[in-house]
Formats: C-alpha cells, structure tokens, sequence
C-alpha cells in the first residue's frame, strides 16, 4: 500500500475521490491549518494528563499517552510539530478523518439545539441515529447500543 504525502496545496476533488478509493484513505477537499510547535504545552497536557485522568482499559502506571495537539483529514499532530498519517482516525470507527467539515457543522448545529441528554431519555438525533443504522444492518437487526466506550 502506497501512503501519498501532504503537499500543503489544495487537491483536486476527482483526484481525491480517486486515491480516497484505491487506497482507502480519507480525504477531502481542505487546506490542512497545523498550529505551530509548542512543546512546553504538550509537557504541560502530558502532566495534567497523568495527575488527573484515569485511561480506561489500560494499567494507568504503564501508559505514556501521546499528547495530541489537533488533527485534520487522515492526519493528527502533535505539540512537538510531529505529523502522524492516521489509519484508524484514533477510534477505529471515525473513518471520516479529523474536522471533517460536515461532522463539524452537524455537531455545531446539534450543540445549538441540545448538547446532553440522559441515556434513559428519548431524543430526536440518537433516535435518527438508530434507525438509520437498521435500515442498513437488515431485518434481523433492528435495535443500535449507543455507548461511549
């Protein structure tokens, strides 16, 4: 598999789409915006980090996590400048990329109307959600588990 390096110029939808569907790889129409270097931040996330959250799924004592400063398309950085080409997109499941316009806008409009609600209560964008995942997943699939981990 051949991973195509960001050339810091916009792309070409057609070609995009094209290389998005050889190779898999996210990609979208968007100049990426990376935030200058700033290692002394990244020591002070890594720090507040490790004092203050406990990582689920992992023995706390043995992790180092990386402190990610932003994120766009298929790549994500970090506080040091180091640019990293991301196949999972960190969750597996977010194959879409980092601020995908789209995801952004959805989730601004989404905070404008209701930004929490109680699992055991109903509401309009989960309950959307859901059924358009069954109608994907066929009829012996009819019920969507939304959890946060």
């Amino acid at each position: 598999m051949r991973v195509f390096a960001w050339t810091g110029r916009r792309l070409d939808h057609n070609y995009c789409r094209t290389i998005a569907d050889i190779y898999a790889v996210n990609c979208f129409n968007i100049l990426m915006t990376q935030p200058i270097a700033d290692p002394s931040r990244g020591k002070e996330v890594f720090d507040l980090d490790r004092a203050h959250v406990f990582h689920s799924w992992s023995a706390q004592a043995q992790i180092s996590p990386l402190p990610v400063a932003g994120g766009e398309g298929s790549y994500f950085w970090d506080f040091d400048g180091k640019k990293y080409l991301d196949f999972s997109c960190q969750l597996v499941f977010t194959n879409i990329g980092f601020q995908h316009p789209k995801v952004v806008k959805a989730i601004q409009d989404q905070a404008g109307l209701l930004t929490t609600v109680a699992p055991q209560h109903a509401n309009e964008a989960r309950s959307e959600a859901a059924k358009r995942i069954t109608d994907r997943a066929g009829a012996h699939l009819n019920k969507v588990f939304f959890t946060n981990g």
